[in-house]
């Protein structure tokens, strides 16, 4: 299979650059005539020829210009000891256009906010501090697995 990562001209992007993972495929009736399709990931290619996700397309948010990628926070997130699990959506924000917000499923109780931000502080660039944090004992799940964050609510 070849791969591509295309930036937001359609030009194909250069390397470290997050762009949209297209697909060369044959289309068509007949599937004789290849073409390009959009899987709607959205993914950085490093120099080795290896991909790597930054998320779908249709979640990425612009946070005072700069384009954020929620599955950065959720990954991030994910290597504190105490996060079981976690979702991470865009939300409207006032000053910056989106903002992140954070709905954790703590592994213990005790977990609070002031001591995720303190952590956030230390690991996370400026764009991707959430704007708000909420505690759930349980997220929504789809019956594929994947969190529904359709359902996720304040």
């Amino acid at each position: 299979m070849k791969a591509r990562v295309v930036d937001t001209r359609g030009k194909v992007a250069n390397s470290q650059e997050a762009g949209s993972l297209q697909i060369l495929t044959k289309s068509g009736m007949e599937k004789v005539k290849q073409s390009w399709y959009s899987t709607g990931d959205l993914v950085v290619k490093d120099e080795k020829g290896r991909y790597y996700s930054r998320g779908r397309e249709d979640e990425q948010i612009i946070s005072g210009g700069i384009s954020v990628y929620p599955i950065e926070l959720e990954q991030l997130l994910h290597e504190h000891e105490q996060v079981e699990r976690v979702a991470v959506v865009g939300i409207p924000d006032e000053r910056f256009g989106e903002r992140l917000h954070a709905f954790i499923e703590p592994k213990v109780s005790a977990l609070t906010e002031e001591e995720l931000r303190r952590w956030l502080k230390e690991q996370a660039r400026r764009e991707l501090m959430p704007k708000k944090i909420t505690f759930r004992s349980k997220l929504p799940y789809e019956r594929t697995g994947k969190v529904n964050k359709k359902n996720l609510r304040d």
